[in-house]
């Protein structure tokens, strides 16, 4: 392409628009929401932890160049730093939690650093097959139980898993026909909740439990199958 005089022009180069800034839960959830204050918590004590790890190089210098009434003080730092890096994991994870809360709820779009990387990591393949192996292993398991040592009983019920043998085979079925965030997050909770109804002993609650999630990923797949139908109409 070329001007009046026959320059050729440059292209303009084209600029792809700039993505939003994932926000922390306190912008958008507020203060006093679950999250907010679970990475609240997790700020906080990674700031303790690296102001600390900051100094007790320090002191270990001091206590080297001969000041020795320092080593009980060194100790002492080593003993606290020890304490916030475990209490730092458990509220990370307590994050990881409440972020998995949203994302059942079906909020999983929420511009949220901590929900972006939760959702990543349910999306992610290998998590996804490890989910169906763990439902897999857990129907064997319930259809013989006298093969397992009698001092290992296992924290579910066999009797209520092969009540319901049929809805967890559909509960596979779903995570290998590449299921929604929300849909996986429910069966991780199902698997790994405190409260979750796979280790009680009402068969009842826990095939509804199963059929809420099977209707929820029928309804996610519908409603993705409509949105790519609308979509060559509005290109």
């Amino acid at each position: 392409m070329t001007d009046a005089s026959g320059r050729r022009l440059q292209r303009a180069p084209r600029l792809s628009p700039a993505r939003p800034r994932p926000a922390a839960a306190e912008e958008v959830l507020g203060a006093e929401h679950p999250l907010a204050r679970a990475e609240h918590r997790v700020r906080w004590l990674a700031h303790q932890a690296a102001t600390l790890a900051a100094l007790l190089p320090v002191g270990a210098l001091a206590l080297l160049a001969g000041a020795p009434v320092l080593s009980a003080a060194l100790l002492a730092g080593g003993l606290v730093e020890a304490w916030l890096l475990v209490a730092l994991s458990a509220a990370a994870g307590v994050v990881r939690d409440r972020a998995l809360d949203l994302i059942v709820e079906g909020r999983g779009s929420l511009p949220l650093a901590s929900v972006r990387r939760r959702r990543a990591g349910l999306m992610r393949p290998r998590h996804v097959r490890r989910l169906a192996e763990a439902i897999e292993a857990l129907r064997r398991e319930a259809r013989c139980p006298h093969r397992r040592h009698p001092s290992a009983r296992p924290l579910y019920m066999p009797a209520v898993i092969r009540g319901v043998d049929a809805e967890l085979a559909a509960a596979v079925r779903v995570l290998r026909a590449q299921s929604d965030a929300t849909t996986i997050g429910r069966i991780e909770r199902l698997l790994g909740g405190a409260t979750s109804p796979l280790y009680g002993d009402d068969p009842k609650r826990l095939r509804e439990e199963l059929a809420c999630i099977h209707f929820g990923a029928a309804d996610a797949n519908h409603r993705a199958s409509s949105a790519r139908e609308r979509t060559p109409y509005l290109r």
